[in-house]
């Protein structure tokens, strides 16, 4: 690893994506915001002290530039040292505005972190926008630490200072995002409601000549999921600019499928398939079974795929070996309600619930997960 004695600043990226000691190099467009702030401040520093000039000297852009010279493994640290200006110029001679330059930022950042500290008097209040940039690329729980060289004073940069940053500047505050989620909807205007898994409800625009694909991505939910990135206002949780729409099959799919098949299957049922009597099952039950067994599977990865069964009256049956205990989920033909029955095979302990509506939806399969979960193995009973 490179020498990093002569480090002139210091990005620690922590929390979130940065514990396994690595950082996106999306991220790293961080390092270009801090080297544009520095370069204003020093810039406007070096101006105040030589009245006389109105413009800096050749060579001082260049000895702003900052170069990654190494990377520590405490989550990331990005080690930054500056450049030597071309033409023979001396960057020792530009070393104490930078420094100065440097102090007087993180100053200003910390300052923002703590309401009671005030500014710094001689940083621009006009770069308090571009201060407002840093940690656009940070998601939820994770921080960003700068600390120069000289100084003891760190600044701490997470959603919340870049939120205080908004309310000083007034403008809004905008965050790169990448997230994952279903369709729940698709506009002919061209939006799509994506429902992510923590179950926020996001816009999106998009393409029309998208239209098509993000309709099969909304009839196939759950198993088909798109993942956004782009820009995003965070108060109102809106998107401002779209970079890319990809739709990506759940990693369950394959079990949901031939779920799926089997129900198909039982939808081609005759009456009187169970020996001259047994009801075909309901259109109903079928859509309704559809719904929330796709859902328990993807969203519930340790309950296995069921087996499934018509029932006499025109319901549906859906069967699973948990360990010593056979667990049984009665669908009505109404689909008004199901009937959950399970006995163990070892102790012969029965165990009886009745799901009513309200208790179970098709976005929401976690009553019945938690009722089976109960009597799956203990390494297996993870909801």
């Amino acid at each position: 690893m490179t020498d990093a004695s002569d480090s002139f600043l210091e990005l620690t990226f922590d929390g979130g994506r940065f514990e396994s000691h690595s950082v996106p190099v999306s991220v790293l467009a961080e390092l270009g915001t801090m080297q544009a702030i520095l370069l204003r401040v020093a810039r406007d520093l070096w101006l105040s002290e030589h009245k006389e000039r109105e413009r800096v000297p050749r060579g001082f852009t260049e000895a702003a530039q900052l170069n990654l010279v190494a990377s520590r493994e405490s989550s990331y640290t990005a080690v930054l040292r500056r450049s030597e200006p071309a033409h023979g110029r001396d960057a020792s001679s530009f070393d104490y505005v930078f420094d100065q330059a440097l102090d007087i930022t993180v100053q200003a950042l910390a300052a923002v972190a703590n309401d009671n500290a005030q500014i710094p008097a001689n940083f621009p209040r006009d770069l308090l926008g571009l201060l407002g940039n840093l940690g656009r690329h940070l998601g939820k729980g994770e921080e960003l630490r700068i600390r120069g060289k000289t100084s003891e004073t760190v600044a701490r940069i997470d959603q919340n200072s870049r939120g205080r940053i908004a309310l000083l500047t007034k403008q809004p505050l905008e965050s790169d995002v990448d997230f994952e989620g279903e369709v729940e909807s698709v506009d002919d205007s061209g939006k799509i409601r994506v429902r992510t898994r923590d179950g926020e409800r996001i816009e999106v625009p998009f393409g029309l000549h998208r239209r098509e694909e993000l309709g099969l991505a909304f009839q196939q939910r759950p198993i088909v999921r798109v993942r956004v990135r782009g820009a995003m206002q965070l108060q109102q949780r809106r998107m401002i600019t779209v970079e890319e729409i990809e739709t990506v099959d759940d990693e369950r799919a394959p079990d949901v499928k031939k779920l799926w098949d089997r129900l198909k299957t039982l939808g081609e049922v005759p009456d009187g398939w169970l020996d001259g009597d047994g009801k075909k099952p309901t259109e109903e039950v079928l859509a309704f079974a559809r719904l929330v067994l796709s859902r328990l599977v993807v969203d519930h990865r340790s309950i296995p795929r069921p087996k499934v069964f018509p029932t006499p009256d025109g319901g549906l049956q859906a069967e699973w070996v948990l360990g010593s205990w056979a667990a049984e989920a009665r669908f009505s033909p109404s689909s008004a309600y199901i009937v959950l029955e399970a006995t163990n095979a070892d102790t012969m302990e029965e165990r009886e619930h009745l799901l009513a509506p309200g208790d179970i939806s098709v976005d929401n399969a976690t009553e019945l997960a938690v009722w089976l979960s109960v009597m799956a193995p203990v390494e297996d009973a993870r909801v």
